[in-house]
């Protein structure tokens, strides 16, 4: 069998894939310099010399002896054999209140775990002796037997939970009873003790009954105390609120001491109230000390360290990194038993001798890389203005620089200049044939267009983008939000279009019905216009008649009166 002595040194493994993400990175940077001043299988003829593959063998061979001194701090064991070994002790029954009680916090950090937390130091102090696990709220029942493995029972206690128990209550006294079954051999030399941690508050049975025949049968009860006199509401599990009786009101839980003791003094036992831990554990070892010691056997296991072996593993895979060189041996590259002299090699070395010749050709590309380098200060200190005038001249070097079209882009993006930053982009992507850098591009072409709320084309970028690298989580969200807004607009648009519509509706509605009723008023009005008119006609006449007849009797009137001057 074989196991490790310190297995959480393992978790150090962890150190191995970090490792290798950060290798990977600085290949990639190491090739993208490269990138800059020439073809890599041009360069590589230039460097014949430089080992393309050696340096990835001593960092595989470097991880591998951190991986092996890692095992070795672990301290790997084979087992070498089992044997009964004879032991002096006593036999204890741990019984824990589990019941809704126990999660008040009227002690810190809660009732329950503060328990736990003695019953595991009370498990340390248990050296040579035996122990179970009992837990009890309505009913009780085992959670581990009598054994002498503390490895288990403290795994055992970590995963008590109030849950473990449906049925809610306080049954001490069928705890008692349990526990006073459990104990293997009732003939036994050795002591017997129960130690019960709990809050007194029994609901279910006579206790105190059960305390004294577990007495009777020469085991004693002893009674830890856990809570306050004072107590505290019981919260309810996942949520802000807390237990409540019947009438609403809130349930204060409290420890009873007085039961306690009682329990206790019938069980022959000591009660020590849980307020200070290491009083506590002194009090009960104490109780321990005083108890009879019986001999038992216990299955013992002998272990055989064997950490040496993968200490020698990492020190022979070390040496044989040390030996390994970066470089090729110059004197062993000149044996070339598989090469062929090729036209490819003449013109590597054709290659060579030209650019001994014409230095200077590079000296436009060198300009670009430094005002690219110096963009990027003004950029990375927010001066996104100077980064501009910086990238504009990387661009009048070289115009075909992906980086400096690209950075130009982003400096202008920062100043809110979202259609030139735009053209910037879509200029980068079509400067440069790695996937990656393409990605990029039309990630950031999807950004402007989203400034612009151009959310359709948007869309497309984002989908170019993971054309190029499928693997851009930053890029699938764009997408998605893109989408959601692209719905949202196209959403809008309809209801304005309806909007419309109906505002249109209406307006010839409203046109029509001004028509009718203007209609309806000229129809009225024109009777109207006829009898005013007739009336005026009519009076008119009548107007006229009077005028005639009054002329007639005027005239009338002048006559006579020239009849009497003649």
């Amino acid at each position: 069998m074989f196991v490790f002595a310190n297995i959480k040194f393992l978790y150090l493994l962890i150190i191995i894939p970090l490792m290798i993400v950060l290798y990977i990175i600085v290949q990639a940077r190491q090739r993208k310099r490269l990138i800059k001043f020439g073809n890599i299988k041009m360069l590589k003829g230039l460097m014949p010399n430089v080992s393309g593959y050696r340096p990835h063998v001593k960092f595989v061979l470097l991880m591998l002896a951190v991986a092996l001194m890692i095992i070795a701090l672990a301290r790997p064991q084979m087992l070498k054999k089992q044997e009964n070994v004879q032991k002096r002790g006593i036999e204890a029954m741990l019984v824990l209140d589990i019941s809704n009680s126990m999660m008040a916090q009227d002690i810190a950090p809660g009732r329950l775990d503060y328990a736990k937390m003695l019953l595991s130091q009370l498990i340390d102090r248990l050296t040579d002796d035996k122990m179970g696990l009992i837990v009890f709220a309505g009913d009780a029942f085992i959670q581990m037997p009598i054994t002498s493995d503390k490895v288990s029972a403290k795994m055992f206690l970590k995963t008590i939970q109030p849950d473990l128990i449906q049925r809610q209550g306080t049954a001490i006294g069928s705890a008692i009873d349990l526990a006073v079954k459990s104990f293997n051999d009732t003939k036994q030399s050795g002591g017997r003790a129960i130690f019960l941690l709990t809050d007194a508050e029994n609901h279910e049975d006579n206790a105190v009954e059960a305390a004294k025949m577990a007495r009777d049968k020469n085991i004693t009860v002893n009674v830890v105390g856990i809570g306050t006199p004072e107590g505290s509401p019981i919260p309810v599990k996942g949520t802000m609120s807390y237990i409540k009786d019947k009438d609403g009101n809130v349930v204060v839980s409290k420890l009873n001491e007085e039961l306690g003791k009682q329990i206790a003094a019938a069980g022959n036992g000591i009660y020590v109230r849980a307020s200070n831990t290491g009083a506590t554990i002194k009090a009960l070892a104490k109780e321990i000390d005083k108890m009879q010691k019986g001999e038992f056997y216990s299955l013992s296991d002998d272990y055989d360290d064997k950490f040496y072996i993968p200490v020698w593993l990492a020190l022979f895979v070390l040496i044989i990194e040390f030996f390994i060189f970066r470089r090729k041996n110059k004197r062993l590259s000149r044996i070339n038993i598989f090469e062929k002299k090729t036209k490819q090699t003449m013109k590597y070395k054709l290659l060579a001798f030209i650019m001994t010749l014409v230095p200077f050709v590079n000296i436009s590309a060198q300009k670009e890389a430094r005002n690219v380098k110096e963009g990027n200060k003004q950029y990375v200190a927010q001066k996104f203005t100077e980064a501009q005038k910086f990238y504009e001249q990387g661009i009048a070097d070289n115009s075909d620089s992906y980086s400096a079209n690209f950075n130009l882009g982003n400096s202008l993006f920062r100043q809110k200049k979202y259609k030139e930053a735009l053209e910037q982009y879509q200029k980068a992507a079509t400067l440069t044939k790695e996937k990656k850098e393409i990605a990029s591009a039309f990630h950031n072409v999807g950004n402007a267009l989203m400034e612009e709320k151009n959310y359709e084309k948007s869309v497309e970028a984002y989908k170019n983008s993971l054309k190029a690298n499928p693997k851009d989580d930053d890029t699938r969200y764009n997408l998605a939000v893109a989408q959601y807004l692209m719905k949202k607009q196209q959403e809008q648009q309809k209801q304005q279009q309806q909007q419309q519509k109906q505002k249109q509706q209406q307006q010839q509605k409203q046109e029509q019905q001004q028509e009718q009723q203007k209609q309806e008023q000229k129809q009225q009005q024109q009777p109207k216009m006829q009898q005013e008119q007739i009336e005026q006609i009519l009076k008119a006449l009548e107007q006229d008649e009077r005028d005639v007849q009054e002329r007639r009797k005027i005239q009338m009137g002048q006559r006579s009166k020239t009849d009497k001057e003649w």
